[in-house]
């Protein structure tokens, strides 16, 4: 039973070390859902039109962005040889891959994970990292630039703007705005940059599915 489980850590530990699915080509994310009905035995005439994808891909990169392709694989791998959920027929879908279904699996998953992951290597290249914004200076003076350079260009909506760089640029004089102004871009930036986030996802999908490509 142990060798079981540390093949699954390392399989674990390889995974999320991987780029997560919101800092990959939308393509790859397909890829993997199709792996996915393929592996769990989903029938063709059973698989999500084009409608339901675009819900179902809007649901995963809002609720499982911060996760990697390899751990989707590793999540539905897991299900079907019965090593995360509560019964037998935990992996099946009854022909209805639904956002209710992805969800009951990964929500299996991450409890799993959760806890393999106390048992991993304590080493700083392991870790899980959820859709965080880097947190070190020079990641924020990096993105700085690339963003400013974007807007100056025209090529980049403000909304886009991380909102923790205010915080960052302010203390480096990178822009000069009073406590009140910082307060209410910053309050804007937190919602106009979700709401434009989900604006551009909705966008990508609807050009995808225009041109058949999922």
């Amino acid at each position: 039973m142990r060798q079981h489980a540390n093949s699954d850590e390392k399989a674990f530990s390889e995974a999320i070390d991987s780029k997560k699915i919101n800092s990959r080509p939308l393509e790859e994310l397909k890829e993997v859902l199709r792996f996915i009905m393929i592996k769990i035995g989903l029938r063709a005439p059973n698989w999500p039109d084009d409608a339901e994808k675009a819900v179902l891909l809007e649901h995963i990169l809002s609720n499982y962005g911060g996760h990697t392709p390899e751990e989707l694989k590793l999540a539905f791998e897991m299900a079907i040889a019965g090593k995360i959920g509560d019964n037998d027929d935990f992996a099946n879908c009854y022909e209805n891959f639904s956002c209710l279904y992805f969800s009951k699996i990964m929500t299996a998953y991450r409890s799993w994970a959760k806890n393999t992951y106390q048992h991993l290597p304590k080493k700083s290249e392991v870790r899980i990292s959820y859709a965080q914004p880097p947190d070190s200076e020079l990641d924020y003076s990096r993105e700085w630039l690339e963003t400013r350079n974007l807007i100056k260009d025209k090529k980049m909506d403000y909304r886009f703007i991380n909102p923790n760089m205010y915080n960052w640029t302010g203390k480096r004089k990178e822009m000069t705005l009073t406590e009140e102004e910082s307060r209410q871009y910053l309050n804007k930036a937190n919602s106009d940059h979700d709401n434009a986030k989900r604006l551009r996802i909705l966008h990508v999908m609807q050009h995808e599915i225009k041109n058949n490509l999922l």
